[in-house]
């Protein structure tokens, strides 16, 4: 006997296979809309008409995040699911249920393209799948639509016993937590968005439930290691003497400074200059002689009259 928890059973009518929902032809409802209408409307708000593919752009345009690339490709399902659980009213649900098939199939050949193993890959994709089936189920538009006629986890998988099976499985891959890892990251996801299964209406249903959530997060603590605690592990600086700030002026200032107390010290030694060379040549000009001193001369004496002419 295999040890996958998700290997397929011998009766070939109790096997699980992973493919689309045949094609239907279209059934027109009487006085239903040409198109159909926003998928969550608030109850008692007009119906609005928009194209069904509306639904399937919202749910493709969801960031790809998530702790594993299993759950980041599971990322717009895992959104969808959480507006489950806070939608009462839905205008069209078969839009909504087709919008979720074409996420599905996004999911499937994302995961795929990422190198996830079939054995993860058919195990989260029925984890989302039960999920998905559960929250619309228990909504008051649910049962009434096309999605309780044709569920995803029997349009998909080709069996009703997903609140049964999920919680079965998922025993079985616990088992085995190294190998279906990401899966089970998938799986705790969807039970910490609303999947409840069988114990949605058990007696004592959420006490069990959440020993089984606590449990699988304890698991996945497990494999995953001890994590960082503190917030900011590198918040510290680095350890170096205290240098305190030096008042420095900038050279654009002190030149002009500089400049400035030059051109004041100029002024003031040439005004103290010349102060004190007038006082100097005032007492010189009161030295003796009073007057300049002259030099006494003869006159020179007159020349002799020259000589007659031959």
């Amino acid at each position: 006997m295999s040890d996958n928890p998700f290997s397929e059973p011998e009766d070939e009518a109790d096997r699980t296979i992973i493919r689309g929902p045949q094609p239907r032809a279209p059934q027109q409802r009487t006085g239903a809309p040409a198109a159909p209408a926003l998928p969550f409307a608030a109850p008692g708000a007009p119906a609005m008409a928009a194209p069904a593919s509306a639904v399937a752009r919202e749910i493709e345009a969801l960031p790809r995040t998530g702790i594993s690339p299993l759950a980041a490709a599971a990322a717009p399902l895992l959104e969808l699911l959480a507006q489950l659980t806070q939608a009462t009213h839905v205008a069209d649900p078969e839009a909504l249920r087709q919008g979720a098939i074409r996420a599905l199939r996004q999911f499937e050949a994302e995961a795929r393209s990422g190198d996830t193993s079939p054995d993860q890959l058919r195990a989260a994709h029925y984890a989302l799948c039960a999920a998905l089936d559960d929250v619309a189920l228990a909504t008051p538009w649910g049962p009434p639509s096309h999605w309780g006629a044709q569920s995803l986890v029997s349009s998909f998988h080709q069996e009703v016993r997903s609140g049964e099976r999920f919680f079965d499985l998922l025993s079985g891959m616990q088992r085995d937590p190294g190998r279906y890892r990401h899966a089970l990251e998938v799986a705790y996801l969807t039970l910490a968005l609303g999947m409840q299964g069988r114990y949605r209406l058990a007696r004592g249903g959420g006490m069990e439930l959440d020993r089984i959530r606590e449990g699988l997060y304890q698991l996945l603590a497990q494999l995953r290691g001890p994590f960082e605690r503190e917030l900011s592990p590198h918040w510290r600086g680095v350890t170096a003497p205290h240098s305190p700030a030096r008042r420095s002026v900038p050279a654009w200032v002190a030149l002009p400074v500089a400049l400035a107390l030059l051109g004041f010290g100029y002024l003031f030694l040439s005004f103290d200059l010349n102060a004190r060379s007038d006082d100097l040549f005032a007492r010189l000009a009161g030295l003796p002689p009073g007057k300049p001193p002259e030099i006494a001369r003869s006159a020179p004496p007159v020349p002799p009259a020259p000589p007659p002419p031959p």
